[in-house]
């Protein structure tokens, strides 16, 4: 039996084409057309439909490895932080601090989503975040140990709380770490509630502290005394603003501050549940004893009470045996003019002056106005309200010998004018480099 070496079909003997496909059959030398050896022919489809199934199952592995490596590679490690942040409230109410944190058992957790070995070593319950930070630092995992580096709970606000506050921790990191380790954080806030935190004792550090001040303004000197008794052994201690104690004047604020009251000692106190109040008291030196050094330091009533005792003075040169006669008036007060040291509180002199009409006692001459002066020293308002000063016995006067051009009288005490008075208060201020400061009437 033979058969077609195209297409396997049998030949019948002598045949030169293949009456199945059409195929010439060769022919031997005896004129006869060759045929295949007789074997079982190939099916072709049969083996296009075994290539075809395992190039099928080829693909079917090739995909499902594909499937596996991607979805290993789209894979994400997801974690919830926020189970293991922990925000602590300490303090007082409305001095209330707030910290956050993470629990111990965060750091192995974190780690164990892409390094069993590190989470390992992170496993203690007394894990802190220094010492896990160090660890992470020095780990192989450089991508892990760069998102933990950039791990920060922030707070909304960490001080000065009181109960009923809320308080919102958020935990910021670096999302391209997070992205590079393929982790995703579902949460990353929290919320507290500020509660049954005690109310603060205030404490006043001035409470028993009085200042007192003695001496004669503007040279007032000030002390303080203490006599205080603070609970939990709390003490205080003192000192003038600027280390100033003297050179003070009627009116001046003097000031006594808490001396060298730091940050850290008024932390410590607001540890032990105490606030203070104030850190200075100030006091106003209303009365003291005061030293003349101004014309308005002395009431227009004082002056008054100054030229009335210097009138009596001038009424005295005028004896009987006078040359000059005083007018029945008397002194009538002109101005005054204060003469002072310019470096000592203590050389003050007010000068009261007067004019009177007056005539000598002789044939031929008539009334003349002459200006006289008195002075007044050791001037001081007291604290008690009252005004003090000593006059001297003697008046200022020039010894005149002409009343006129014509008329002529040795030794007539007064000045002719005011603008004598003047000439001679000028120049005792500038032959001792006083100051000197005319008055109403004067100036």
């Amino acid at each position: 039996m033979k058969f077609c070496t195209k297409c396997g079909a049998q030949i019948t003997e002598g045949t030169k084409f293949c009456m199945s496909c059409g195929n010439p059959l060769p022919v031997d030398a005896g004129g006869a057309a060759a045929t295949a050896v007789a074997k079982k022919p190939i099916n072709k489809k049969l083996l296009k439909k075994i290539i075809i199934g395992v190039v099928a199952v080829l693909v079917v592995v090739l995909v499902v490895v594909g499937v596996i490596f991607g979805i290993k590679a789209l894979k994400k490690y997801k974690m919830d932080p926020t189970k293991y942040m922990k925000v602590e409230i300490t303090g007082f109410d409305e001095k209330g601090v707030a910290k956050a944190s993470f629990d111990p058992e965060f750091y192995s957790k974190f780690a164990g989503l892409i390094d069993k070995d590190l989470a390992d070593e992170l496993d203690d319950d007394k894990m802190t975040y220094d010492k896990a930070a160090k660890i992470f630092e020095d780990s192989d995992n450089d991508e892990l140990a760069e998102l933990f580096d950039s791990l920060e709970i922030k707070l909304d606000k960490d001080s000065e709380l009181k109960n009923g506050d809320k308080v919102k921790a958020t935990l910021e990191y670096d999302e391209d770490a997070a992205k590079a380790c393929k982790i995703v954080f579902t949460k990353t806030e929290i919320e507290v509630e500020v509660k049954d935190l005690e109310a603060i004792k205030e404490i006043d550090p001035f409470k028993g502290v009085t200042i007192t001040w003695s001496g004669t303004a503007p040279n007032v000197r000030v002390s303080y005394k203490a006599d205080s008794d603070f609970p939990d052994g709390i003490k205080f201690s003192y000192m003038f603003k600027d280390g100033k104690t003297s050179g003070f004047n009627v009116g001046d604020e003097v000031v006594l501050e808490l001396k060298n009251f730091t940050d850290k000692q008024e932390k410590e106190l607001l540890e032990k549940g105490y606030e203070v109040t104030k850190k200075s008291m100030k006091v106003t030196i209303d009365k003291a004893d005061s030293y003349i050094t101004k014309l308005s330091d002395i009431s227009a009533d004082n002056i008054k009470v100054v030229a009335d005792a210097g009138k009596e003075v001038i009424t005295k040169k005028f004896t009987p045996n006078a040359k000059i006669v005083a007018d029945a008036e008397g002194p009538v007060y002109v101005g005054s003019a204060l003469i002072k040291s310019p470096t000592s509180t203590t050389t003050t002199n007010l000068y009261i002056v007067y004019s009177m009409k007056c005539k000598v006692d002789a044939e031929g001459y008539g009334e003349y106005t002459m200006y006289y002066v008195t002075r007044a020293y050791s001037l001081m308002n007291k604290a008690d309200g009252t005004f003090e000063y000593k006059l001297a016995n003697t008046i200022n006067y020039n010894k005149s010998e002409y009343l006129d051009d014509n008329l002529k009288v040795y030794s007539v005490y007064g000045f002719k004018n005011i603008e004598d008075v003047k000439t001679y208060l000028g120049s005792m201020a500038i032959k001792n480099n006083y100051d000197i400061e005319w008055g109403e009437g004067l100036n």
